[in-house]
């Protein structure tokens, strides 16, 4: 089984110099005030792929220093099981919508009917207009909720209309 233990040390300002503390496991449950708080230099201890490494955490808290140490733990477990997960410490390659979009259809225009591409089109650019968000990541159930509900307000109203008969 591969090492999937993650832990944390500190760099500590002494009159001799810079030094390392002992390595400290994640803590198990919440974190006091106290705890949550302390500033310093953290950085993370684990083993991928048979190296050893030694990042160092982006912030100042150990509060943030034990978020991150407990997000590479579950992407070290994740990936001795074989499941496929981004890295949580990489920086995450962010699409725009509008790429993304376009992307959808260029891989379904070759499987797809004219017309329901043109209405695949039509509706992501109608959502595409909606939004004022940019990138993908940013969408979540929420939002898709609301542009719901502005569509059952304002983008059906001829379509239930004929529905109705009138």
């Amino acid at each position: 089984m591969a090492n999937t233990t993650v832990s944390i040390r500190e760099r500590i300002k002494t009159d001799a110099g810079w030094r390392w503390s002992k390595r400290i496991p994640i803590p198990e449950g919440k974190l006091n005030i106290a705890e949550a708080q302390r500033k310093g230099k953290f950085h993370l201890v684990y083993t991928e792929r048979g190296r050893k490494r030694e990042p160092k955490v982006k912030g100042r808290t150990f509060e943030v220093a034990v978020l991150t140490a407990r997000a590479k733990q579950r992407h070290l477990e994740d990936a001795a099981d074989s499941f496929k997960r981004p890295d949580p410490l990489q920086p995450i390659e962010r699409h725009t919508i509008a790429d993304a979009i376009e992307r959808f259809l260029q891989r379904v225009e070759v499987s797809q009917d004219p017309d329901t591409l043109k209405a695949y089109r039509q509706s992501l650019r109608q959502f595409e207009r909606w939004t004022d968000r940019k990138f993908v990541d940013e969408i979540d159930h929420d939002h898709l909720m609301a542009y719901r509900n502005w569509l059952l307000k304002n983008g059906n109203e001829k379509k239930k209309r004929k529905d109705k008969g009138q």
